[in-house]
């Protein structure tokens, strides 16, 4: 996917001028300092440290016109995870964490440090949503890792009209039909999406009168105010 993110991009990278590369370098790079990522250590929700100062990230920085056209739909991939994805990812989590104990793999291959500065995606994505808090992107990179950037590359694909080639179409399949999934080293936990989720006007899981999430093989999740609940046995009376 960052390849054919990169793809995507290189073409508005291209036709720009030298001035506008340069003060959209500036800009790029300045934003990651004010941040923090450069010029100090920073944890980010993990064991391992890291410094940006020595690596700073080495994709081409975003323009302007880029950062336009990425906000409002990243923020719109951000409301669905919040909404729709979330709750049920917690639901299924901890169900399976009840039984079993699982050890996620990483996500990057760069075993030496958290984040891997050849992460196109990754500095792209957050450039573009800086008032986002960081760690959104924990639960989403790690167990929705393509929902970002299949949005940013369909971004390019719809605005810029570039190609971004057709290697990252089984992602884009595979994210467009799955729910909740977990990458382990050697295989992969997947689910489909609900048929039903109902949330309460404070995001929680919530439903009057039947399940708050239900698939469609028949399994459901009762919840009251965000609390599990079990389903009223026949014969008794439904609490409203």
């Amino acid at each position: 996917m960052n390849q054919a993110l990169s793809a995507a991009r290189a073409p508005l990278i291209d036709r720009a001028s030298d001035t506008e590369r340069s003060n959209a370098f500036g800009e790029f790079h300045s934003y990651f300092e004010r941040k923090g990522f450069y010029g100090e250590q920073r944890y980010d929700g993990m064991d391992e440290r890291y410094d940006l100062m020595e690596r700073p990230y080495r994709c081409p920085p975003v323009l302007p016109s880029e950062r336009s056209a990425l906000r409002p739909v990243l923020h719109a991939v951000h409301q669905t995870y919040r909404h729709v994805l979330s709750p049920a990812w917690s639901v299924i989590d901890r169900a399976i964490s009840t039984d079993y104990t699982l050890r996620s793999a990483w996500y990057w291959s760069d075993e030496h440090g958290v984040v891997d500065q050849n992460d196109e995606a990754r500095a792209v994505v957050r450039y573009s949503t800086p008032e986002l808090n960081d760690r959104f992107f924990d639960p989403a990179w790690c167990f929705y890792p393509d929902l970002m950037v299949l949005a940013a590359i369909d971004t390019y694909r719809n605005v810029f009209d570039t190609d971004p080639g057709a290697d990252w179409q089984s992602c884009r399949d595979v994210a467009l039909t799955s729910g909740p999934w977990w990458p382990f080293p050697e295989t992969v936990v997947m689910s489909e999406r609900p048929t039903l989720l109902t949330l309460d006007e404070q995001d929680r899981l919530h439903a009057d009168d039947g399940p708050a999430i239900q698939w469609r093989d028949g399994h459901q999740v009762w919840a009251h105010d965000g609390v599990l609940i079990g389903p009223p046995r026949p014969g008794s009376a439904t609490r409203a």
